[in-house]
């Protein structure tokens, strides 16, 4: 592994590593030590693995990397499925089973096809879930996708988060298994966060990582890229500004992939922006599509290559003295 020095680095993740606050905290380190790395966020919330292959082509196509780094793992495991309430049958089994395998085959597959556009994929491992929350019938949590809105608050319970947690480490077995097997880096963060965090490191839902949470993952991060400890910084307002273009990407790429797809398949153009203005007028603001969502995606739809390469040109201009 490199110094990461004038690399790019694309992040496709789901929502917990995606968040701002996580590559803020990178960037604005970058920023004041002059370390030259470009990272570009790709995260899809509500994705899983075996949706990669649907959106990575677009997502490198506009300043194709260095190095993608992935990470998911949540979202693949489909969490009702273990649900501590839940009556283990041979169907429960077989499900919890094809869907590892489905995380298995998209990883391999994703490997592949990045080497073969000459890029580096690096795996980051699933980070764990909550242990510890607080068990209340008001919790509250986006449902990012159509596999979220079968949970219901009787799901947020800490036997159900601790059987996640179980998996979540056959998950992470598997992945380091695979990248022993392709030759590729990676950063077991399960076992550092299960280690490190607390619950006071979760939202209310103890799925999604808050601002603490967030910057212990960026620590972890750093570590693995530097072999150094990060130091805080403040936000300077140019990588508050990429925050907020990025924000209409994934908003764009969240109702392309999550909402239009996974019921119509590929769209582009006029009719991406028919299905999903169609969705919203059958179905209103649900299914994570939310209107602060739905704004973002339509600003940004109207030249999403474009904007692509703006948001890229604003991240080089952050070394600019």
């Amino acid at each position: 592994m490199d110094t990461f020095e004038n690399k790019k680095i694309l992040v496709i993740a789901d929502s917990n590593l995606t968040n701002s606050f996580f590559l803020e905290y990178l960037r604005s380190s970058f920023v004041a030590e002059n370390k030259r790395v470009h990272m570009f966020n790709g995260g899809i919330p509500g994705a899983r693995m075996d949706m990669v292959m649907n959106c990575v082509e677009e997502e490198i196509s506009a300043e194709k990397p260095d190095y993608v780094l992935l990470s998911f793992g949540g979202n693949d495991l489909g969490g009702w499925l273990y649900d501590s309430t839940l009556e283990i049958t041979e169907a429960v089994l077989k499900e919890r089973a094809e869907r590892n395998q489905s995380y298995e085959n998209a990883l391999k597959e994703v490997i592949d096809y990045l080497r073969f556009q000459k890029i580096e994929p690096i795996l980051m491992t699933p980070m764990c879930y909550d242990e510890n929350l607080v068990e209340s019938e008001e919790i509250t949590t986006d449902k990012d996708n159509k596999e979220k809105a079968l949970i219901g608050n009787a799901f947020f319970k800490r036997a159900t988060f601790k059987n996640i947690n179980q998996d979540l480490k056959d998950l992470r077995d598997i992945g380091v298994q695979i990248a022993w097997e392709k030759g590729i880096a990676v950063w077991n963060i399960f076992t550092e966060t299960h280690e490190r965090v607390d619950h006071s490191c979760f939202i209310e839902d103890g799925v999604h990582y808050n601002e603490k949470g967030h910057w212990i993952m960026a620590e972890l991060f750093y570590k693995h890229m530097f072999g150094e400890e990060l130091k805080a910084y403040p936000i300077p307002e140019s990588v508050k500004e990429i925050s907020v273009l990025e924000a209409d990407a994934r908003a764009y790429f969240f109702a392309k992939y999550n909402i239009v797809f996974l019921s119509e398949g590929r769209k582009d153009g006029d009719a991406l922006v028919q299905a999903v203005q169609s969705f919203i007028e059958r179905k209103g603001y649900e299914e994570g599509l939310t209107k602060e969502r739905a704004d973002g995606f339509f600003r940004f739809v109207k030249a999403p290559f474009e904007k692509q390469k703006e948001i890229a040109r604003k991240i080089k201009r952050l070394y600019e003295v």
